[in-house]
């Protein structure tokens, strides 16, 4: 049985409508409670549309300055 990483469900959230407050919420609650790293978003970025790597990277940029 698979399962989705963190970092995956919010690329693939963002890229079927969901609403972008929402996956940056969750995005930012994940990174405070370790279960993803700011390592594995920029991976999981490193493909998807502009869009989707520049909304990720620059939630990034806020929380690791």
């Amino acid at each position: 049985m698979s399962t989705t990483s963190p970092a995956r469900r919010f690329t693939d959230s963002l890229e079927t409508g969901t609403q972008p407050e929402q996956v940056e919420l969750a995005i930012r609650q994940a990174l405070d409670r370790g279960l993803t790293s700011p390592r594995r978003l920029w991976a999981a970025v490193a493909e998807r549309p502009d869009r989707t790597r520049q909304f990720i990277e620059r939630i990034l940029t806020e929380v690791t300055a």
